[in-house]
């Protein structure tokens, strides 16, 4: 996988990281490109397309794990194990794709409506949700995208 900036993508609802690499394909030649140069999709990594309605597999050598966010990264919809020759994710309502290592959505557990961040890595996503103490409500979307611009380096 192509080194750049690394973020990490955690699931505020479930207490669990989905990717500590990330990294962001926010230009046209970054989402053109996304992982079809890539010969694997290693544990912990993977790639967030913003915008994006959708994605396809066409080209790719290994499935992947796909989660579709809405604007305020709140989940709409999952694909585990996606493999070559693939259309998921499109819709309205989907904004950004994360693509994952197969595997990534089951061991965190994330299902549709989950909330996830986008935070510096080694945050501890227990300060953001504690698993043991009470459920609160998510962030405001408005600061979850704040937090995210800001963690990208842009002006909130």
């Amino acid at each position: 996988m192509r080194k750049s900036r690394q973020l990490e993508v955690a699931n505020v609802t479930r207490g669990t990281v989905l990717g500590s690499e990330i990294r962001i394909a926010n230009t046209a030649l970054t989402r053109l490109v996304g992982l079809l140069g890539d010969s694997q999709l290693p544990p912990g990594h993977g790639l967030l397309i913003e915008p994006s309605s959708g994605v396809h597999t066409f080209g790719m050598r290994f499935p992947i794990d796909v989660v579709a966010l809405d604007r305020h990264l709140c989940v709409r919809g999952v694909w585990e194990n996606l493999g070559p020759f693939r259309i998921a994710a499109v819709g309205l309502k989907t904004h950004k794709v994360l693509e994952l290592p197969v595997g990534a959505i089951r061991h965190s557990r994330t299902q549709v409506n989950d909330q996830l961040v986008l935070q510096e890595p080694g945050t501890i996503v227990a300060e953001l949700h504690p698993a043991n103490g009470p459920r609160s409500a998510p962030e405001p979307a408005d600061s979850i995208n704040r937090t995210a611009r800001s963690i990208e380096g842009e002006q909130p």
